[in-house]
């Protein structure tokens, strides 16, 4: 990706941006998606992100995986595959 680490863009979900600027925060989720090049996969740390990204993956049909910080550590301690 290229805005990644320091430079990763914000999906706008948190601290109530959502609720009050919709169109903004559907933005910045789906120009995540845009921005990945390689991997089928995304992971996330932050709960806003994994919700608006969801959302996003699921109204527009995008085969990505996402995944949340803890639910891959939780998967990769119990021997399960984080992308099943």
């Amino acid at each position: 990706m290229d805005y990644n680490k320091t430079n990763s863009i914000c999906c706008g979900a948190g601290g109530g941006v959502y609720s009050i600027f919709k169109e903004n925060s559907d933005f910045n989720a789906k120009a995540i998606f845009d921005n990945m090049k390689k991997g089928n996969l995304l992971l996330t740390a932050c709960p806003f992100c994994y919700t608006a990204l969801k959302r996003i993956k699921d109204e527009n049909n995008i085969r990505k995986v996402i995944i949340k910080f803890e639910d891959l550590i939780a998967n990769l301690m119990e021997g399960v595959d984080p992308l099943s």
